[in-house]
């Protein structure tokens, strides 16, 4: 459930280009945005580059994969302003910290205008700082629930369904798995959690929905609390090192 949604960003000191197809002059134009392992970032690049017939040409400059360790090395590239950082590959959550700082150059106009036609209105509403265009959304995602046929007859509608279903499993296998590391993918899953139920934590950016101590009642109107108290953080290890998190009643 890692929240993996992307806007592309243009920084200040980067050359405007309409998009495939615009602009003038023959520039290099650095894009910095996190790996992609089916290579439809990079075809992309390549697209863009020949459609300029030679005016521009888009060089990707590959991140970490992790979210944190993209954040990190891009902040301090921006902040002593280097200019070899002309396009951003940014996670959602950066919109409105790297608008603030005024690395980013806002899409006014024609331009505006072009990127956001057609786009959900979520994804754009994370473009959005003040009022102001600052990014193109290119990439968004869903929770999807991953389940075996063999092991599961009716697909769960609900968490207290997901958890019978799961209780239902045979000894050993009674585990209901979620992207939960500790780190931003843990608090988009606690969020769906406690939407889905009915409640949620922010009425607004600054303030806090939930009372101090929340009753389960309150936190989850639907009556799905259960769910809740369901989920325990039980960290494992998988191939790649990074502990999942499971919960079992």
């Amino acid at each position: 459930m890692r929240k993996v949604r992307a806007v592309l960003a243009a920084v200040v000191a980067a050359p405007l280009v309409a998009g495939c197809g615009g602009g003038g002059g023959g520039v290099t134009l650095h894009w910095y945005v996190g790996q992609e392992s089916s290579g439809s970032y990079r075809e992309a690049a390549q697209r863009c580059t020949d459609s300029s017939n030679g005016r521009y040409r888009i060089a990707m400059e590959a991140l970490p994969n992790n979210a944190d360790a993209q954040r990190q090395l891009v902040v301090r590239r921006l902040a002593a302003r280097d200019r070899t950082v002309d396009l951003i590959g940014m996670d959602v959550i950066w919109t409105a910290e790297f608008a603030e700082a005024g690395w980013l150059r806002p899409w006014v106009g024609a331009r505006g205008a072009q990127v956001s036609a057609g786009v959900l209105a979520g994804p754009l509403a994370t473009a959005r700082y003040r009022g102001t265009l600052w990014a193109a959304p290119f990439t968004s995602n869903s929770q999807l629930l991953w389940y075996r046929k063999s092991r599961t007859g009716t697909v769960p509608t609900t968490w207290d369904e997901l958890i019978s279903a799961a209780e239902a499993l045979p000894r050993g296998q009674q585990v209901v798995a979620v992207q939960g590391a500790r780190y931003e993918g843990y608090t988009v899953w606690f969020n769906s959690l406690i939407q889905s139920a009915g409640g949620q934590i922010l009425s607004s950016p600054s303030k806090v929905a939930m009372p101090e101590g929340p009753t389960k009642a309150s936190v989850c109107p639907s009556g799905e609390g259960a769910a809740i108290d369901s989920f325990t953080y039980a960290p494992a290890t998988t191939g790649t090192g990074v502990p999942p998190s499971t919960g079992t009643r």
